[in-house]
């Protein structure tokens, strides 16, 4: 997910790679037309889903936003050395 997030920041400041994403881009709703924010979503939807079901079974859900800055700082640990 975090590569995800990384390559729709790409892809939002690029330009649109085909004809249906720029129409998107321009009259569609705000972040339409950028394929890897769409893959994102979809992503976080499913994480969230499970977290649904872990809930009712009792168990202790996933923290998206603590396991994706964990992910983050592990990046930056590994550029630094």
């Amino acid at each position: 997910m975090k590569a995800l997030q990384r390559s729709a920041a790409l892809q939002k400041n690029a330009l649109p790679s085909t004809l249906q994403d720029a129409w998107l881009r321009t009259f569609g709703p705000v972040g339409s037309g950028i394929p890897a924010l769409r893959s994102y979503r979809i992503k976080r939807e499913r994480v969230e889903t499970m977290n649904v079901e872990l809930d009712r079974r009792g168990c202790p859900m996933v923290k998206i936003e603590q396991a994706l800055d964990k992910a983050d700082l592990a990046d930056r640990n590994i550029k630094a050395t």
